[in-house]
């Protein structure tokens, strides 16, 4: 027998393609015991190595364990069934063995498959524990053994690959690992080790410095490894521990190699007694804690790998001491502080990678005396000033990446004498003057980028001369002229982003209207600005890598952690209103004011503005008080003495601490919102339309009992519609939207336009985080459940044509509809409730507020009376989302029936997540993953008594309303079966 008592036991399944990544499953030795046993003996022979997972459909199983891959071989004998209640496929990551069919070459022997969603069909008992009847060939019975605790990302990964590339193989096993683990009160955990019994180290006596690596590596076990499974014994070779490789003549220990093993613990400074380590590498892994110092004392380590993990607090100077390092990657951690000095002593660095962390400080001009060094990335960090022209000394370079910073100054011309380098990256700092000329002197170079600056002036011809270029970027800038027709000529397969005035301009470089003077307050920007969240998910990776294998909810990113986020009460700040004549006639002198809150707190009068000319005023003051929001006003010509073609744009009123909005407009759309169809106007600036929509979009804000508030902090005109994404003020705004070609738009003949853009104020409010309720509507495109009650027809209404208005139709609750779903100028209570639930925060992640469900959700069934029904049987289909679209399909999520109150308790599914910096959650629920459009949260209840069929809906809102009612804990929703149908 296999099975020992007190331990535990894993497998590690390793698949072949690269990242060769590996599956860890616990299995359940204690309650499927035979079953075990089988795989064990089968894992130890070697049977499963080499073979593929030969079935595969995404969503739902990927299946492995057949020698012959047609899904019919297996051991040459079957094993008897074994369920246990416990044991359910209940969840994703369930691992089960396949039916036996023909015996005695079935499947059920060597085959398993694991679960990629809920499949509580296949379950070998009946839901209430009684056994199913598993002789019958249309019953599915089968003995559940293991669970899968790490790796779930990669075998969903490989099955979307086998699907979107229409092939039914999945990545194939290249072997697969037994580990024991003991109970820590168990025999064999209690009992001494011992590294000079003669199995871990041959000839101990021999080998006394590796029997001391022996002990130490078995000391640190625990500590290092956290929750994952390493297979280090003294029962066991040490040549054959999980990541430990031997180094000069086998004497002793030289590598440690842990990337992508699960470590959940800290690093250990006990490591550094492994004199003999040149190899540390414990990358991708989930390790916390600090950097210990002493690990500077491993002065035979050439590389030390850390990156990808959660380590926090400073870079310990003690690493300068590690003077044969020719590799140190800190990178994507949670490391702050300056860089410390003592890292530029590393003579024989060749890479160094501290990349997305929270350093800041400066970039030290040390680092230009390492003379081997060929790659520096220090990108997305907070280092501020300008790069030190040492910089251009490293003579070795070949990829410098310090973009997503906030540096700052001129790009030093010095970096023109890197003539090894390929990668320039500076991209998203602040950088001001114009592009080196010098830069056209580095023959190697492939990448240059350098967009989302502020760099001014024309392309240097001197890039011409960069023959290997293979992708430029200069967009987001403010340079002058077009990028020379000899670049174009010799790099025409070049991504160049920054053609002609590309970029992005303040204001339109001539007059809007002709015949006399307008004067135009068009925004008051307030500064300083801070940052928005940045949120990652799984596969959003423009935003920050997703630092957890699986996913359990939006994450802050690492960069984000501690950012402030708004002045602090008594904080000196800046208004600047910003000003144009959009006049074609000089203004001549004008008055101004600045207005809080009613009260006139600064005047004065300014010489006048020439045609097209722009100023700016600037309004010093406190940041107010966490209850105080006042409103900022700035006038020009407030007594009405300068004659204009406008008289209503003359002043913005702002609340001070309103979320900001970005826009920015196509040429196109910003010249046709110079007409207007308001009465008795002619016409008006473009900026003074998008202040009327404002002010009505806070209007309704506040008819809604809510606190938020909206600004514009900011116009531009572009010719890129992408701008959103790579203008260096995105990440400075709360919301950004780009007001583009067509509908209203267009300058093809007058076409009235909506003085309040109703559609305009819908996309405003999802920058506020709010999301589309439409997306939960359901019609006849988005049902494959059939009506019992109408042979042929869909579950819905009565008539095909009055989806969503006749009873038995989805609708939600008096109240929810709004402009985020059909009616127009409206916010009903679901879109308020999510707002309020975000007060006191800048935008977060894009609809979290989903994730505000009850711990407990019930369902109460009660007929057209009001009176409970008991034993009615329930289904739950969920629209889901399959290569059909988002739809209710015929499958049942899972069945309940009701109790002698009518009530059922519906299962919580899904995983629990970590709290956002705004307060959500996302939690086990009925509706498991929720999306972040909600489109998955709905149910179709199909309700079945003695006398009818019926059907109802439940969806994620009336969950949301119920917490935000304060029913956290418990929440009831009463549904009515009506018999018979109407």
């Amino acid at each position: 027998m296999a099975i020992n008592e007190g331990a535990e036991f894993y497998a590690l399944v390793y698949l072949e393609k690269e990242p060769f990544p590996e599956i860890e499953i616990r299995l359940f030795a204690d309650k499927a015991p035979a079953t075990v046993d089988n795989f064990i003996k089968l894992v130890r022979e070697g049977f499963y190595d080499g073979l593929t997972f030969h079935h595969v459909v995404p969503g739902e199983l990927v299946q492995t364990g057949d020698p012959t891959g047609t899904g019919d071989g297996g051991p040459g004998y079957v094993i008897e069934d074994e369920f246990h209640p416990d044991l359910r496929h209940e969840a994703a990551g369930i691992v089960a063995m396949a039916n036996a069919v023909n015996p005695p070459g079935g499947t059920n022997g060597s085959q398993f498959y694991i679960t990629l969603a809920p499949l509580s069909e296949r379950d070998g008992i009946n839901p209430d524990g009684s056994p199913k009847d598993c002789e019958n060939d249309a019953v599915a019975c089968h003995t559940v053994f293991g669970r899968v605790t790490r790796g779930m990302n990669f075998l969903n990964a490989f099955a979307e690959d086998a699907h979107w590339n229409a092939v039914l193989e999945g990545d194939t096993v290249r072997k697969i690992e037994i580990v024991t683990q003991y109970h820590p009160d168990s025999a064999p955990a209690s009992r001494p080790l011992d590294c000079s019994n003669g199995i871990v180290v041959p000839f101990p006596e021999r080998n006394p410095g590796l029997v001391q690596d022996c002990e130490v590596l078995l000391d640190v076990k625990r500590s290092l490894a956290g929750n994952a499974k390493l297979n280090w014994s003294d029962l066991l070779h040490i040549t054959s521990w999980h990541g430990i490789h031997l180094g000069h003549r086998d004497t002793r220990v030289g590598e440690i190699f842990l990337h992508r093993r699960g470590l959940t613990g800290q690093i250990p400074p006990e490591l550094s007694n492994l004199s003999g380590l040149w190899l540390l590498d414990l990358s991708h892994n989930r390790l916390t804690g600090d950097i210990p110092r002493e690990l500077g004392n491993l002065t035979a380590l050439r590389e030390l790998r850390l990156n990808v993990n959660h380590l926090t607090d400073d870079i310990p100077p003690e690493l300068g001491r590690l003077t044969n390092l020719v590799r140190l990657d800190l990178s994507e951690n949670q490391l702050s502080g300056d860089i410390p000095s003592e890292l530029t002593s590393l003579g024989e660095l060749r890479a160094l990678h501290l990349h997305i962390n929270q350093l800041s400080g400066d970039i030290l001009p040390e680092f230009g005396d390492i003379p081997h060094l060929e790659a520096l990335t220090l990108q997305i960090n907070r280092f501020t000033r300008n790069i030190p022209p040492e910089l251009g000394d490293l003579t070795n370079l070949k990829e410098l990446r310090l973009y997503s910073n906030k540096l700052n100054g001129t790009i030093p011309p010095e970096l023109g004498k890197l003539t090894t380098l390929e990668i320039l990256d500076l991209a998203a700092n602040r950088f001001i003057g114009e592009i080196p000329k010098e830069l056209g002197k580095l023959p190697k170079l492939r990448e240059l980028r350098l967009d989302t600056n502020y760099l001014t002036e024309h392309i240097p011809i001197e890039l011409t001369d960069l023959t290997k270029l293979e992708i430029v970027n200069l967009e987001g800038n403010y340079l002058d002229g077009c990028v020379p027709d000899e670049f174009r000529e010799k790099h025409p397969p070049l991504v160049l982003l920054s053609f002609c005035g590309d970029g992005p301009r303040y204001w339109p470089p001539a007059p809007v209207f002709e015949g006399g003077i307008d004067l135009a307050v068009n925004y008051i920007e307030r500064l300083p600005r801070y940052e928005r969240y940045k949120v990652s998910y799984l596969r959003e990776t423009f935003r920050c890598p997703y630092p957890f294998d699986e996913m359990i909810g939006p994450v802050i990113c690492a960069e984000q952690a501690g950012v402030k986020r708004s002045p602090d009460p008594g904080d000196e700040i800046e208004l600047i209103a910003h000003v144009s004549n959009f006049g074609d006639t000089p203004s001549g002198p004008f008055e101004y004011s600045w207005n809080l809150d009613g009260s006139i707190v600064d005047q004065g009068r300014h010489d006048g503005l020439d045609a097209g000319e722009n100023a700016d005023f600037t309004l010093t003051m406190g940041w107010p008080g966490d209850e105080s929001n006042p409103v900022a006003r700035f006038t020009l010509d407030p007594d009405d003495d300068v004659e204009e073609l406008i008289e209503d744009n003359n002043e913005v009123g702002d609340w001070i601490k309103g979320h900001t909005l970005g826009i920015y407009f196509s040429s196109v759309s910003y010249e046709s919102l110079t007409f207007s169809n308001l009465p008795d106007i002619t016409f008006q600036s473009p900026e003074h339309w998008v202040h009327n929509n404002v002010t009505r979009l806070n209007e309704m804000l506040a008819e809604a009992g809510l606190d938020d508030r909206v600004r514009v902090e900011l116009f531009l005109i572009s010719k890129k519609r992408s701008l959103d994404r790579s203008h260096n003020l995105r990440w400075h705004m709360d919301g950004w939207w780009g007001i583009w070609d067509g509908g209203f738009f267009t300058t093809e003949g007058f076409r009235e336009r909506p003085a309040i853009d109703h559609g305009l104020l819908h996309e405003w409010m999802h920058q506020l985080g709010v999301i589309d309720l439409y997306a939960m509507h359901l019609n006849r495109d988005s049902v494959a459940l059939p009506d019992i009650n109408r042979p042929g027809e869909l579950v819905g209404c009565n008539r095909p044509d009055l989806w969503g208005y006749e009873w038995g139709c989805f609708r939600f609750q008096e109240g929810v509809e709004d402009m985020m779903s059909t009616v127009p100028a409206f916010i009903g209570v679901h879109t308020a409730g999510g707002l309020r639930s975000n007060k006191g925060h800048r935008r977060g992640y894009f609809g979290e507020y989903l994730f505000d469900t009850p711990d407990i959700t019930v369902v109460r069934i009660v007929d057209h009376r009001g009176r409970p029904l008991r034993d009615v049987a329930l289904r739950f289909y969920q629209r889901t989302h399959d290569e059909r679209g988002h739809i209710v399909d015929d499958i049942p999520e899972f069945s309940l029936a009701t109790n002698d109150l009518g009530q059922a308790v519906l299962p919580n599914q899904g995983i629990t997540g970590i709290p956002t910096e705004t307060g959500h959650q996302m939690r086990p629920n009925p509706f498991g993953f929720v999306n972040a459009t909600g489109t998955n949260g709905i149910f179709i209840i199909e309700m079945t008594s003695d006398e009818c069929t019926n059907y109802e809906w439940l969806t994620i809102v009336e969950l949301n309303l119920a917490y935000w009612d304060g029913q956290t804990e418990h929440a009831e929703f009463t549904k009515t079966l009506r018999c018979p149908p109407p």
